[in-house]
């Protein structure tokens, strides 16, 4: 999934003195001979590294922009993060607000991956925020059935230890808000 390596791309590049990562195609044009691997996600029958596709098409990486916009924005400060799975992205972000943004990415097509998190030097509070994008949102696009949009529900099981459980192929922000004193 396109969306999948652009968050994944951007993550990394946050990582680097490099502060810019461009995505070139914004509409790109449909392919019917290029991308259409059986080892590949999706239902398109098509390639296209765009964004959109004519006036109404949102592809799953519009979302993956719109969900870093709610990781990390200029003045933000990217912190250490790792992973022991290899099919699991990992970035960190404190943001000015005094907020810590968890960016984790799920690159396995079938199994949910499971994190146990631990942060050191950071107490968040428990009202911490969760923002999702995956198959059943790209589902939607395709049967008209459900939300295709980032979805958004409350974390409360954060502390400075906690486990989350990812679905397959998904971008997942964790907003985790600091205790204040």
């Amino acid at each position: 999934m396109n969306a999948l390596y652009q968050a994944d791309s951007e993550g990394n590049i946050l990582k680097t003195p490099f502060r810019t990562f461009l995505w070139w195609d914004l509409r790109n044009g449909v392919d019917p001979k290029n991308s259409n691997s059986p080892s590949l996600y999706g239902w398109r029958q098509y390639g296209d590294y765009g964004v959109l596709q004519g006036d109404k098409e949102v592809y799953p990486t519009f979302y993956a922009f719109e969900m870093l916009t709610r990781f990390a924005r200029g003045g933000d400060e990217m912190v250490t993060a790792d992973s022991s799975s290899d099919m699991l992205g990992a970035f960190a972000c404190k943001q000015k607000s005094g907020d810590l943004a968890l960016l984790l990415i799920n690159k396995d097509p079938s199994s949910t991956e499971t994190a146990q998190i631990n942060i050191t030097g950071y107490e968040p509070a428990g009202n911490s925020r969760l923002f999702s994008y995956g198959i059943p949102q790209d589902n939607a696009v395709e049967t008209g059935k459900g939300s295709q949009k980032i979805q958004q529900s409350r974390f409360r099981s954060a502390g400075s230890q906690f486990t989350i459980s990812l679905a397959p192929y998904t971008i997942t922000t964790l907003l985790l808000h600091h205790k204040r004193q």
